[in-house]
């Protein structure tokens, strides 16, 4: 093999191995839309949604025994809008969603997000603060 060839086959190798496997080091995305709603199904604007993720990781082993490893919760925090609705890009992964809204008992729900997919949610309040406490 001349020279020439070999260095063609070095560089056929190299590209065929690496461009293929460029997928692999995307990053990874889901997006979750919510829409926050009051008892009576009316849109709840400029409620405060805070969502940490809440997957655990890798496995551990501490002393023999397998643990998980602590997640390092991620926490972003939206607003909704005139509509009651918001729209996040996140990593895929479990995510807790908290809601609060003026006047309202704060809402927490557990949602699952895929990579590559949509995740479409309705929260509803369920009771306003002052009727708990009469």
């Amino acid at each position: 093999m001349t020279t020439k060839n070999w260095v063609w086959t070095l560089i056929i190798i190299v590209f065929g191995t690496i461009i293929p496997t460029g997928h692999l080091f995307a990053q990874k995305i889901g997006t979750l839309n919510g829409t926050v709603v009051d008892p009576t199904g009316m849109a709840i604007p400029n409620a405060l949604v805070i969502l940490y993720w809440n997957n655990a990781g890798d496995k551990m082993s501490w002393n023999g025994v397998p643990k998980l490893a602590n997640p390092g919760k991620k926490g972003l925090t939206v607003i909704t809008d005139s509509r009651g609705q918001f729209s996040v890009k996140v990593t895929p992964g479990w995510w807790d969603v908290f809601v609060h809204g003026d006047g309202f008992l704060p809402i927490c729900r557990n949602i699952g997000v895929e990579d590559g997919k949509t995740q479409n949610i309705e929260l509803h309040f369920v009771e306003k603060v002052a009727k708990v406490l009469e």
